[in-house]
């Protein structure tokens, strides 16, 4: 299929384009399918944070991206077209998204802003139970830095990453559009977006406040926690990550009204449907929780709706769908739009159809996953209300704390590993429940025009569409092989660190 019948590859080719958040798992599948199908960009660079282990942005593209599996397909086809891409093409620039100017000297800054004509920002934290002061820094705040980068480089577009679940405790169809809190009232502005500029002031002051009533880092971090969470709750959001999320979204279309950005929102984010390698992924994610508990027999219940909708979506869909919007944002500049790459409104697929899928396939292949399954399964995998489930989970926590602090008391030997099991399925409960028990169909009627407004060639290179997915097949052939292959490690070599780990406590306990 030449290049003149598809539009996303028109419009992408000579392109320079800077990417944040590669070194997660979505941005490797974008940066590997523009390598394969958009050899022709002119460069992509790489804005990388360097951490204790790879202080620069080279090694750790050099170390944690380029041997990722991902890569494998173009490897064997093209080893050394491989590589010369990676040398000719792809930039690595040691920067950090949350500092001024990306934390470069203003020389560094300026000749970078030269060089780029569209920014895809993936770079996020995912941790639902992040600290307030850290999920705003990476989630929100870092988005005034972006925009300054985009003016700075004349005005390019901004393609954002977001989520679906900006949508918050909102119920009913929601469509591609700004949304507003479903808790405690937030002033909206006459353009749309809501105003959080005044917001980030407030919880920047319980913050700091936070940090001074508390000395000890341990609970510190704890406390700012609880304080994201209670924050998120009371003006409508589920977690931290998702107030965050929506509140970077309202700095964005404040700030860059009437210039081009786009805010592209997946629903749940899962292992790749058919490209480059069907179930390739990084990593357990939201919807592994409950496979994840089935499998290993933690517990038979898990909390959720059978009829809600779990709105999973193919993480090569979504690089596309990203495509698509870099594509869009060239062909027609100047807007601010709204896509949603989700699966409930053409194809969903219900809790209850993907604990039947996972038991079907954990009870008939259960011994081809022995990463994922350590005996064949024999409890059930039931959907429990999730109040209940909670309430439940509330009294075994108290009678497992009392028989440890019994035993303590009378000299038994005991462990808190009971206690901190149930604790983990407390925290957890809280986290995922929200997920499988929802009111909400997710629409993505204007990413479907899109690809209907650029025709087959790009269909075909570029499907996004959740009407092509065949659940059963994805969820008991792909994303379970997915799992065993790429997400979890070998049992051997679990087993070998923890002998290795128990071999060097026993030695220091000798030495002392």
């Amino acid at each position: 299929m030449n290049n003149k019948s598809s539009i996303i590859k028109q419009q992408l080719i000579n392109k320079r384009i800077l990417i944040t958040g590669c070194t997660g798992f979505l941005g490797k599948v974008l940066l590997e399918k523009i390598i394969r199908e958009i050899p022709d960009v002119a460069s992509i660079t790489l804005l990388i944070r360097g951490n204790d282990k790879y202080p620069t942005a080279e090694e750790r593209f050099k170390h944690e991206i380029a041997p990722a599996s991902i890569f494998d397909a173009l490897r064997e086809r093209d080893p050394v077209a491989l590589n010369k891409i990676f040398e000719d093409k792809i930039q690595c620039v040691t920067g950090e998204i949350t500092e001024h100017n990306f934390g470069l000297d203003q020389h560094q800054w300026d000749e970078l802003s030269q060089q780029v004509d569209m920014i895809v920002n993936s770079a996020a934290s995912v941790n639902f139970r992040e600290a307030l002061d850290q999920a705003l820094a990476i989630n929100t705040l870092s988005i005034y830095n972006l925009i300054n980068f985009s003016e700075a480089a004349g005005n390019v577009p901004i393609v954002h990453v977001s989520t679906c679940y900006v949508n918050g405790f909102n119920e009913g169809e929601m469509g591609e559009a700004i949304v507003g809190p479903a808790g405690k009232s937030i002033a909206q502005h006459s353009d749309g977006y809501y105003d959080v500029e005044s917001l980030i002031t407030e919880f920047q002051l319980a913050i700091e406040e936070t940090k001074k009533a508390n000395k000890d880092k341990s609970k510190l971090t704890e406390e700012l926690i609880e304080l994201g969470a209670q924050t998120a709750n009371q003006y409508g959001w589920n977690d931290t990550y998702t107030f965050t999320k929506w509140m970077a979204e309202q700095l964005l279309f404040h700030r860059l009204t009437g210039k081009t950005l786009t805010v592209l929102r997946p629903s749940i984010i899962e292992s790749t449907y058919i490209e480059p390698v069907g179930g390739w992924i990084e990593g357990v994610k939201v919807a592994d929780a409950m496979i994840m508990a089935y499998a290993r027999q933690k517990v038979s219940f898990f909390p959720g709706r059978k009829d809600s909708l779990m709105d999973i979506i193919p993480a090569d869909f979504v690089s596309n769908g990203i495509l698509y919007s870099m594509a869009k944002s060239f062909k027609d500049p100047g807007a601010s739009r709204i896509y949603q790459c989700c699966s409930g409104g053409s194809n969903p697929i219900t809790v209850q159809q993907l604990i039947d899928y996972v038991v079907e396939e954990g009870t008939t292949n259960y011994a081809k996953y022995d990463r994922l399954f350590y005996a064949k399964p024999t409890k059930p995998f039931n959907i429990m209300n999730k109040s209940l489930f909670q309430a439940i989970i509330g009294v075994v926590a108290f009678q497992v704390s009392s028989l440890h602090k019994v035993k303590k008391l009378i000299g038994l030997k005991t462990s808190t590993k009971a206690v901190d099991d149930i604790e983990t399925v407390k925290v957890l409960s809280k986290i995922y429940a929200f997920y499988g028990d929802m009111n909400v169909v997710y629409s993505n009627k204007k990413m479907l025009a899109l690809t209907e407004e650029f025709g087959e060639a790009d269909k075909a290179l570029f499907p996004l569409n959740a009407s092509l997915i065949d659940w059963k097949h994805y969820i008991r052939d792909v994303h379970f092989a997915g799992l065993q292959k790429y997400a979890l490690e070998d049992r051997k070599v679990i087993q070998m660190r923890r002998q290795k780990l128990k071999e060097n406590i026993n030695s220091v306990a000798k030495a002392s």
